[in-house]
């Protein structure tokens, strides 16, 4: 590594700019090889893979989990195809043209590269809230009222002179509000050094949480809660006709526009601590002994809740503090409305409601994901160039009368 002559050390690596081309400029596969992006056909890749393969070409996979291709590259070279660049054939997501829409009517600053739902509706929710933070000014009366807080000194030297206006949290990385309190005034080198040495996010992500190696096995690693299902009664098949379903209407996502605790984000620096006080953490671990889902109001046994759950029990008398042996506090917290505004404006852009109510639940089953996994293919001839812990999966081909088999080894 280069030698670093000055304080600041640049810790992330800068992600490098996508170089695939919005999905709408896709033409659909002709079985011309030439670079480009290419759409492919509904199903699967199978039919284009043999073909490349009975003329002698082998294409890469991508896959999107352990078994489903999601797309075939190959690099186009001058003796083989009289081209050189890099040819990528996708098969599209189910309702991709949608997808592609509804990203163009927010008007965002996206561009739609051929993801699936969940996917894009990350994105387009973690642009939103990043959108939604405006840099606040103080007028003269409230910059009086803060000289006044201080005493007309530097907030952090206690320097008289020339003040400026800091932002105590960086502007980028605050979702709260930017009142007087959001503000110190400082000296010019105050306000400099604050500048230079205050935090940087290494993640793109809004929301993401970070937690100590303890602290996931306890909580992250531990089974969910149970859904909150009951079945009155057996039914004789010939009553089934008649039977009702009974459903909360969409509450995955009334949880996120009626939520009215602050949303915790915790750092490394969290642990879970033994309750000694009677207050709640921003999660709960609850050790009442499970009887039944209907006296006990839904409780399904020991295990991490979120405090509104636990404010529930123990209203109720169904637990009472002593059933309570830990809690976890994060470090930080995010307003208790934050998804409402960038929500409705992601609902209220698409033309058909069912997509709508998709697109939320797929973003939730996201945040569900304890640990993402990507998947790398190698293909080969032989069976037993299986790398160690690979799956293997055989790949029967056959084109124009000509077949064979290959073997993908996925890690």
């Amino acid at each position: 590594m280069k030698r670093c002559n000055t304080e600041n050390v640049k810790l992330k690596k800068a992600q490098r700019t996508s170089t695939t081309s919005p999905a709408d400029e896709w033409l659909k596969w002709d079985f011309t090889i030439e670079p480009g992006h290419f759409c492919g056909p509904e199903g699967n890749l199978d039919a284009i893979r043999s073909w490349f393969l009975n003329r002698g070409r082998q294409a890469r996979l991508l896959l999107k989990d352990c078994m489903d291709v999601r797309a075939l590259s190959y690099n186009c070279t001058q003796r083989m195809d009289g081209c050189v660049g890099l040819l990528v054939i996708h098969l599209m997501p189910e309702s991709w043209e949608e997808i592609d829409l509804w990203v163009q009517k927010l008007d965002c600053g996206i561009v739609y590269q051929g993801q699936g739902m969940a996917g894009t509706s990350l994105k387009v929710l973690n642009h939103r809230i990043r959108a939604g933070r405006e840099r606040v000014y103080l007028d003269g009366e409230a910059k009086a009222e803060l000289l006044e807080k201080y005493d007309h000194k530097c907030g952090t030297c206690g320097a008289r002179g020339a003040l400026e206006f800091d932002h105590i949290a960086r502007v980028s990385d605050c979702h709260g509000d930017q009142g007087i309190d959001a503000f110190r005034p400082a000296c010019f080198a105050c306000h400099a050094e604050l500048t230079l040495l205050e935090s940087r996010k290494h993640e793109d992500d809004e929301l993401s949480s970070q937690f100590e190696k303890a602290v996931w096995d306890q909580y992250v690693l531990t089974p969910r809660a149970q859904a909150l299902v009951y079945k009155a009664k057996e039914l004789d098949p010939c009553e089934i006709a008649a039977c009702e379903i009974v459903d909360v209407r969409r509450c995955r996502m009334n949880a996120l526009f009626h939520n009215t605790h602050p949303i915790p984000m915790s750092c490394l620096l969290d642990s879970f601590v033994e309750r000694t006080s009677f207050e709640l953490g921003d999660l709960c671990f609850v050790t009442k002994k499970y009887t039944s889902f209907i006296t006990q109001l839904g409780y399904t046994g020991q295990g991490w809740m979120h405090r509104v759950q636990a404010e529930w029990l123990l209203h109720t008398g169904t637990i009472d503090w002593s059933c309570i042996s830990h809690t976890l506090t994060a470090t930080t917290h995010l307003p208790y409305n934050l998804f409402v505004a960038p929500l409705r404006k992601m609902e209220a852009a698409w033309d058909q409601r069912h997509l709508a109510k998709h697109s939320i639940n797929s973003l939730i089953g996201l945040w569900c994901i304890d640990e993402p996994k990507s998947y790398k293919a190698r293909t080969r001839t032989h069976d037993g160039d299986c790398p160690p812990a690979a799956s293997k999966r055989i790949f029967h081909w056959n084109d124009g009368g000509v077949s064979g088999v290959i073997y993908d080894f996925v890690t």
